[in-house]
């Protein structure tokens, strides 16, 4: 998991907080201050601005051998219109963890459905807080920053 500096009271403390709701060994936890992988992320998903709150899944065995990384599988997000991302891939809990079921080769109804459930449940939770912390439009300028704003995170 990338953990990128979006919104208000984003940072490597506040990231280290977050990835403690993951707790498996398999998850390596990145904080990304610059959004590097944001913005290579973009660019593979053919968004605008920088890529956050995506959800990708890769078949197995697949590599990152070039200079940018591959083409998920499939993928997900929770991006405002704004970043050019289609309105079909907004995050349904349910048919993401169909297809992460898929790509395991596994077809057990009962854990995707639970799966589901549990990145919801996340999801409503993280939204509750963010929204006390910005509005939309810290969102949308966060995303897609205008070419002569200032950018604090820059040195």
């Amino acid at each position: 998991m990338v953990w990128l500096p979006i919104m208000v009271g984003d940072n490597a403390e506040s990231a280290r907080a977050e990835s403690e709701s993951f707790p498996d060994d398999r998850v390596k936890h990145i904080w990304d201050p610059e959004r590097r992988f944001g913005e290579l992320f973009a660019k593979v998903l053919n968004l605008k601005g920088v890529a956050w709150d995506v959800y990708l899944l890769y078949a197995p065995g697949i590599a990152w051998s070039e200079d940018e990384p591959p083409e998920p599988a499939f993928w997900m997000h929770q991006l405002p219109v704004a970043t050019g991302a289609d309105g079909k891939r907004l995050l349904n809990p349910g048919r993401f963890s169909h297809e992460f079921m898929s790509l395991l080769g596994r077809e057990d109804a009962h854990m995707a459905w639970d799966r589901a459930f549990m990145l919801h449940a996340k999801g409503l939770g993280a939204l509750k807080r963010e929204r006390a912390q910005s509005s939309l439009k810290d969102v949308l300028e966060a995303v897609h920053p205008r070419k002569d704003a200032i950018r604090l995170d820059k040195k």
